[in-house]
């Protein structure tokens, strides 16, 4: 099926969803909008530290362990249009590491050739639920991919840190001094979190820390 006809195939039959996108279960065990059942989100694995390493002294925070489970439910939001799976991760976020507002959100951005291939960037959508749960504000508007990058996925350490040089644009008019939180879905090596922090410094902006949700 094609990406165009498998995302309308979910817009639509997520009117009607009465199970669980994970394990099938009825929608009586589902929370409120979300289309993953509480006994699914157990399984997620917590950082207990969150403090997942400190660059250039901006603190980078990491959520819930990727494993095969993890996989499995960024697959379905990224790849099979399962955009609803950001309610469920966005009230994670909440319930086990944001403590207050006072804070911009700032989604990590996909590039327009991205974006057309695959609709909608999984980490605004997600900004957007955390939006809605704890009234903070997205700022999407001083962070820009300046150009297309390839899949970190398929490269070695070294390859993604090259792969991310210089890819990021800041526009400081769009900064307000406000506290920034950078939000990313997944990090391994680090490398596209550096480079961000690396262009706002360039820029003077210094409040700034940094989230993703699996790693």
């Amino acid at each position: 099926m094609k990406p165009v006809q498998l995302f309308f195939k979910n817009l639509f039959g997520s009117l009607f969803n009465t199970k669980c996108c994970i394990c099938g279960c009825v929608k009586s065990c589902l929370k409120d909008g979300e289309i993953m059942c509480e006994n699914c989100a157990k399984q997620f694995e917590f950082y207990t530290n969150k403090e997942h390493k400190i660059f250039d002294g901006v603190i980078i925070n990491s959520l819930i362990k990727y494993n095969d489970f993890s996989k499995k439910v960024v697959r379905k939001l990224k790849f099979q249009y399962k955009k609803d799976l950001s309610k469920t991760l966005a009230r994670l976020v909440c319930e086990n590491f944001l403590k207050d507002n006072d804070f911009v959100l700032v989604p990590v951005p996909a590039h327009k050739a991205r974006l057309n291939k695959y609709g909608f960037n999984h980490t605004q959508v997600i900004c957007e639920e955390i939006k809605k749960l704890k009234g903070c504000k997205i700022n999407n508007k001083i962070l820009s991919k300046s150009r297309e990058t390839l899949t970190q996925h398929f490269l070695n350490q070294e390859q993604r840190f090259k792969n991310v040089q210089n890819s990021f644009k800041i526009n400081s008019d769009n900064y307000n001094n406000e506290n920034i939180l950078v939000i990313d879905d997944i990090t391994t090596t680090g490398a596209t979190l550096e480079e961000i922090i690396k262009a706002f410094k360039k820029e003077s902006i210094n409040k700034i820390a940094c989230l993703t949700i699996f790693k």
